[in-house]
């Protein structure tokens, strides 16, 4: 069985999950059976499952599992149709008009009363409103914590777990509460290759149970950059990842997204295992793939669409709206544009925290023809062939599934020259443009006059471009990827760990 472990699924979902969604498409096409895992508390999960056409015996969640009427059946089967539910939301509020207790009724089948606390944080002079208590019921099964403060971040305590197939249980915290979720799974599917996508307790558990001599193999999947900075000559990492990098001995894999990162890993990791554990145990595959090019008709493309000197520039990028992606120097990169008399109009497919503040400066700057904000796409590739050029202010992309997808419609990227994807990915002026840039606040303005004479430049050369788009992604069609994939797997359960690569 192949487990791929993360955090959550929602109705808008970063790279990981997609990630996720194509390395499981590819997996059923070579005949492994794979686990969707979650672990954090999804009132709509089922609802959101069907968003990305997951079946119930695919996806298992650490909640469903502990209220489900017969847990065993559930991690073999999912849950049923008797046991699902529509959700459902209730609100008691005080004098105030302050959320006081918020009463769900999950898609898992169960009931979530959440008690809230309001606390006045004198750093951000504003009252707070949080989860203090929350309580989870199924007929007479229950599960409760609390929640308490460590730094900055609330953590779960005192766990209780009652009636569980005919016994109670007490958890400190939030880790031993995934260990007995994890140590069923181990019960249920046996020795097992667990893909770990997010959530570090995972690795925790995983890396501990096999120092004990546990017959799981594990592979680590970095979705981003490894590398942050240099201080002192040091090289500093990804938070994110300095667990799986110090204990990457423990690893059967660690895989990345481009041969880019895998030579620095390599190179980082070399320096502690020595040369040729690390060359064995990093190994570089695409997270996405593209259907195999086979006869697809020209007209269908869009470099074969005729277009006007006259016509506007139609560009599209789709991200979460959050400050790493940079959304606003695209819009600033449009208003300089139309400071130049240039037409151009940007759509912008995503949704985030940083919505309502893109939206005001739309306004401010008067582009509110010219910048559209379009929502999350179903389809992505269809929705992309209405445009001209795909374009990206992101800093650093792990690889880019939607550079891929934009060319795979014959859409040229235009992107900072970001580690690692957009390196990797974009032959500059053969499939898109590379822009020069600095992540210094200070040089934002010649970051966003790079990006306008690069989309000049692409507007000169757009079939050309458009058409090394579609051609480029040749390299990552479905077949190749799974033969890719299937070597690795084949690799791992021999216990030989020799880098793989597609060639």
């Amino acid at each position: 069985m192949n487990i791929f472990l993360n955090s959550g699924l929602y109705d808008s979902n970063s790279g990981v999950e997609h990630a996720q969604f194509y390395r499981m498409k590819a997996f059923q096409g070579i005949g492994e059976p794979v686990k969707l895992v979650y672990s954090a508390l999804l009132p709509k999960l089922h609802e959101h499952m069907a968003l990305f056409d997951l079946k119930e015996e695919q996806v298992l969640n650490l909640y469903d599992w502990a209220m489900a009427d017969d847990p065993d059946q559930y991690l073999r089967s999912g849950l049923t149709g008797t046991e699902r539910a529509d959700y459902k939301r209730e609100v008691v509020k005080d004098f105030t008009q302050t959320n006081r207790t918020v009463t769900e009724q999950a898609t898992g089948g169960y009931t979530i009363v959440r008690r809230k606390e309001k606390v006045y944080r004198e750093d951000k002079k504003l009252y707070l409103v949080s989860d203090a208590q929350v309580e989870l019921s199924r007929g007479d099964r229950r599960l409760s914590w609390s929640y308490d403060r460590l730094l900055d971040d609330k953590v779960m305590v005192a766990i209780h777990l009652e009636n569980f197939c005919g016994q109670d249980y007490y958890f400190q915290n939030f880790y031993e509460l995934l260990s007995f979720f994890m140590g069923a799974l181990e019960k249920a599917f046996g020795p097992a290759t667990y893909f770990l996508d997010r959530e570090r307790d995972y690795d925790e558990y995983l890396v501990q149970k096999k120092q004990e001599g546990a017959d799981n193999r594990l592979v680590s999947v970095i979705h981003a950059g490894h590398r942050v900075e240099q201080v002192g000559g040091r090289q500093v990492f990804n938070q994110f990842y300095q667990f799986v990098l110090d204990h990457a001995d423990a690893y059967d894999k660690i895989v990345v997204a481009t041969k880019r990162q895998a030579a620095d890993l390599k190179e980082d990791l070399g320096e502690r295992l020595g040369k040729t554990r690390a060359e064995n145990l990093v190994a570089a595959l695409p997270v996405g793939f593209v259907a195999d090019q086979v006869d697809r008709p020209t007209d269908q493309l869009v470099y074969s669409r005729p277009r006007f000197e006259t016509d506007p520039l139609h560009l599209v990028t789709a991200s979460r709206l959050h400050q790493e992606k940079h959304i606003d120097q695209l819009i600033d990169v449009v208003a300089k544009l139309k400071d130049q008399e240039v037409a151009a109009k940007l759509t912008i497919f995503g949704r985030g925290p940083e919505k309502e503040a893109l939206e005001g400066q739309v306004e401010k700057a008067g582009l509110q023809e010219e910048v559209v904000f379009a929502g999350v796409s179903d389809n992505l590739e269809d929705d992309f062939a209405e445009y001209d050029c795909y374009v990206s202010a992101s800093y650093s992309e792990g690889f880019g599934l939607t550079y891929l997808e934009a060319m795979n419609a014959g859409l040229p990227v235009v992107t900072y020259a970001n580690e690692y994807g957009a390196k990797e990915l974009i032959d500059s002026g053969k499939n898109g443009l590379l822009v020069a840039f600095s992540k210094d606040e200070e040089n934002r303005e010649a970051n966003v006059s790079g990006m306008v004479q690069a989309l000049l430049e692409a507007r000169a050369q757009l079939a050309d471009l458009q058409e090394g788009a579609f051609k480029s992604v040749k390299a990552y069609g479905l077949s190749k990827v799974q033969k890719s994939w299937q070597k690795l797997l084949a690799e791992i359960k021999k216990g030989d760990n020799h880098a793989n690569s597609v060639d």
